[in-house]
């Protein structure tokens, strides 16, 4: 059987159906076919009873609302029930998030008059390395852009 990376519970799991039914799922691999089957249904038909119920008398508001909505949490939350693989979709939205809110620094310092590159040199200093070299790359594809005002 093809080896799985140890995943977190979620919150929505434990406070639904606990950690119990856990043991019973890392049973089911050494059991026959049909006792998989029986045990599986079980599973999942407790849980959808124990779903409903948790949701049945749900005290107000919601013991898994979260204050913080912002997308970055959100984003760090679902992270960490990620498989490292998928984590990397993550990454690279948050470095194009992180990128163009340096883009839009980077813009604001140039609508104030300053010495050319001087802007550009400060906003390098808050890069890492390899954020650096993403940067360089699109400001030589926008200043050999032919329509572009002069790069950016």
């Amino acid at each position: 059987m093809e080896h799985f990376e140890t995943l977190p519970l979620t919150e929505f799991d434990i406070a639904t159906c606990g950690t119990y039914f856990q043991m019973i799922k890392a049973y089911l691999p050494y059991t026959s076919g049909e006792q998989q089957k029986m045990f599986a249904l079980f599973i999942r038909l407790a849980e959808l009873m124990q779903t409903l119920e948790f949701y049945k008398n749900m005290p107000c508001p919601s013991p898994l609302a979260r204050a913080h909505h912002d997308a970055e949490h959100i984003v760090n939350d679902i992270k960490r029930f990620c498989p490292k693989k998928d984590c990397e979709i993550f990454n690279m939205m948050s470095n194009f998030n992180n990128m163009n809110e340096i883009f839009n620094i980077y813009n604001a310092m140039n609508s104030e008059p300053q010495a050319p590159d001087k802007s550009s040199d400060m906003l390098k200093n808050f890069l890492s390395p390899k954020q650096q070299q993403m940067y360089e790359q699109y400001s030589r594809m926008l200043n050999n852009n032919p329509g572009s005002k002069g790069g950016i």
